[in-house]
């Protein structure tokens, strides 16, 4: 009797620690990252759920085998509690030693492991001593590892179901509705409207191509480029709706509301359906339209039922065993793809988007065409060379450039292609990018001098608002002649009610015709910058927006005013607290740094924050500004190989106030005339001779451009401390 008992005991202990780490490992865990991700995924948890189901009852069983065999040889308690151990500490890694990683996984930046050695020491030491206490202790656990297992599991069946009960509501036809691409190379003999965004196209770049290539210029016959365009944002998300809308986003409400609301009303497919056009809408990223069949022909809702992929499978598999395993493990589960791609949508890169352009394009439609066409153009990586070969072009500003020139020449043949089936002329076109890149300092400086009033002095600092700096050429109907260039204050805003206007289709779009503005005219326009990562796509809201005026001639240093005002979540509006002389402000992710912290910088990281790009600037209100100042701040350099230095230039303006040789970690001062101080607030711009990224260098895969990681900074009145 007492025999039954004890392998009654056995099988049940066997049974119950084998369904713990299996349903950690393969139910629990994939299934709360899918739903944290559910917006990102075009797939219902309906859908998948039985996989994993499935996956965890096989896993679990061959586990139960496992313990069975070892028990034979050793002592089955021995076995159970050792399992146990392994279990609960994937439990504890996944669900409280979460650690921050900075801008990595699902970024689509590499991990710098070596800035998180402590993480690995401390999931080691915790790993060692919590498997030898099961091991040694195997008696003791043995008497209560059923019970514990049972409490386990139940926490994780109640967390799971209490984030089903919370998770964004996805309608099923929300998820099934997909891109028809049927008559994407289909155009109207009567109308066409096309607007054609070009990722990621600076508008300085765009010149210094067009200039050293008379052909590809010669493509833009009957265009207005204008030079002195300025974006919305600096990244895609809030960029797109703008154009198409003509709406600014100043996260009072969530991102997804603003989206769906500002399509349904006065946008341009709106508008343009309304009026009878066959709309079509071809974005790079679902997200930023409203998927719907009110505004677009081409959106249509998906007949077939979807079913998950191995390979959606294996990427939520491969999420989940980096979240649960210990750090050192971790990177064997890093390269992930998350953005899990509906099979059905369609979707084509840029080149076979050129090839079939070249190849399908027909001129076959008695209904009038809107068309919007987002390509990926110069977005990194950098993989497409001026004579449109696949390569790796690596990072930085040639490497960006020559995707920028195949971007151009993509352009061109679809330009030229028009022109041939003969529907030029009876097009309205468009030509855009979303937003500038980040981080590539103005160069042409030989053509800057074309530009009215523009001084190479006021260039100097003038790399941290780049990202604003979007590329903008506009042809009206039956417009020829030689391409025209305009330093009229734009805005990529104004693109809606233009075309709104050109077309005669009515006026209800918010926005400034472009045509009616002239260099001379007065106009003070906006630009909303922030630090980007990728889990905003799945966040309600855009991380704090610090907006800025542009009163001039958007290129230049001097034409950019910080109107000192943070939009956060909710409509929240915050102005930078005046600082305190002598108290530290620290950097990364709990630090207070962030109302401070202008253009220029990488998501926060533990315990720092990166510059991002060639420069970066912080501004500060300060209680006076009677006296000098000195200004102090801890940094740690981006060395490498033979990189054994960060020389950085500290400019107030165009002045160069002093510089720095940052060799290790510590704390390097500026000693601040009270004269460079205006309205009581510090303005301080870093560049940085020898940013680079952590690719070139050979660190790793991270293609951001790093210099220093600022951990903290404090002022002082220079007569008090010298």
């Amino acid at each position: 009797m007492q025999n039954q008992r004890q392998y009654r005991d056995k099988i049940a202990s066997f049974l119950l620690t084998s369904s713990l780490l299996s349903f950690t490992l393969c139910f629990f865990g994939p299934l709360n990252l899918f739903i944290g991700n559910i917006l990102e995924i075009p797939l219902l948890l309906s859908e998948i759920w039985f996989w994993f189901l499935g996956v965890s009852i096989i896993f679990a069983a061959l586990l139960f085998v496992l313990q069975y065999i070892i028990s034979l040889k050793l002592s089955w308690q021995r076995v159970n509690a050792v399992f146990m151990g392994i279990s609960i500490l994937f439990w504890i890694q996944g669900n409280f030693l979460v650690w921050k990683y900075g801008s990595g996984v699902l970024d689509g930046q590499a991990i710098n492991w070596s800035l998180y050695h402590k993480y690995g020491i401390f999931d080691s030491i915790f790993w060692l001593v919590v498997f030898l206490v099961f091991c040694l202790k195997y008696r003791q656990i043995s008497r209560w590892g059923k019970q514990l297992s049972t409490l386990i599991l139940l926490i994780q069946s109640i967390t799971l179901a209490i984030n089903i009960f919370q998770m964004p509501e996805v309608q099923a036809e929300e998820k099934r509705r997909v891109i028809d691409g049927t008559y994407k190379y289909s155009f109207s003999n009567e109308k066409n409207v096309i607007i054609f965004v070009l990722d990621t196209l600076q508008t300085d770049v765009f010149q210094e191509i067009i200039e050293e290539d008379a052909e590809l210029k010669k493509s833009f016959d009957g265009f207005t480029y204008f030079r002195n365009a300025l974006g919305g944002y600096p990244t895609t998300y809030p960029s797109i709706p703008l154009i198409l809308t003509g709406q600014y986003y100043d996260n009072s409400i969530p991102v997804r509301q603003f989206v769906k609301e500002t399509y349904l009303a006065n946008s341009l497919p709106k508008t343009f359906k309304e009026n009878g056009f066959r709309v079509e809408l071809y974005p790079h990223v679902n997200k930023t339209i409203y998927m719907s069949e009110e505004i677009a022909s081409n959106i249509k809702l998906e007949t077939t039922k979807r079913t998950a992929s191995l390979d959606n499978i294996k990427q939520l598999y491969k999420l989940a065993l980096f979240r649960y395993t210990p750090h050192y493990l971790k990177r064997y589960f890093s390269d992930i793809d998350i953005v899990i791609k509906n099979r059905n949508d369609f979707k084509e890169d840029d080149l076979t988007f050129a090839k079939n352009m070249s190849s399908k394009a027909k001129n076959d439609s008695n209904e009038n065409v809107f068309k919007f066409i987002h390509l990926k153009g110069a977005h990194a990586p950098y993989n497409l060379d001026e004579n449109l070969q696949e390569r790796d072009l690596g990072s930085g500003r040639n490497a960006y450039k020559t995707q920028a020139k195949a971007a151009i020449k993509i352009t061109s043949i679809f330009l030229n292609k028009l022109k041939e089936i003969g529907v030029y002329d009876n097009s309205l076109i468009v030509i855009a990018s979303d937003h500038g890149s980040s981080g590539f300092k103005i160069e042409n400086t030989e053509l800057n001098m074309n530009i009215p009033s523009v001084k190479n002095d006021d260039l100097k600092t003038f790399t941290s608002y780049v990202s604003s700096l979007a590329t903008l050429l506009i042809k009206p109907f039956d417009s020829v002649g030689e391409m025209q260039i305009s330093d009229a204050p734009v805005s990529t805003a104004d693109i809606a009610h233009t075309v709104v206007n050109l077309s005669g289709v009515g006026n209800r779009v918010p926005g400034i015709d472009i045509f009616e503005l002239t260099e001379n005219t007065d106009r003070t326009r906006r630009f909303f910058y922030y630090s980007w990562t990728h889990d905003y796509w799945e966040k309600e809201f855009l991380p704090p927006m610090t907006e800025f005026h542009v009163d001039g001639f958007s290129w230049l240093f001097s034409s950019w005013k910080n109107t000192g005002m943070e939009y956060r979540q909710n409509g929240n509006k915050v102005v930078p607290p005046v600082y305190k002389y002598n108290s530290i402000v620290e950097f990364g992710r709990t630090g207070n740094a962030s109302s401070y912290m202008q253009i220029g910088w990488s998501a926060p990281e533990e315990e720092f924050t990166w510059s991002s790009g060639i420069t970066t600037t912080l501004s500060v209100p300060l209680e006076s500004a009677d006296e000098d100042i000195i200004f102090t701040a801890t940094v740690t350099p981006l060395l490498h190989g033979n990189l054994k230095n960060q020389r950085v230039s500290i400019y107030i303006g165009n002045d160069l106030i002093d510089t720095w040789n940052v060799t290790a970690t510590g704390e390097y001062s500026i000693h601040i005339n009270k004269r460079f101080i205006e309205n009581s607030t510090l303005l301080l711009t870093f560049y940085f001779h020898d940013a680079a990224t952590p690719e070139e260098l050979g660190i790793n895969n991270d293609k951001r451009m790093l210099a220093l990681a600022f951990r903290s900074f404090y002022i002082s009145k220079a007569n008090s401390t010298e």
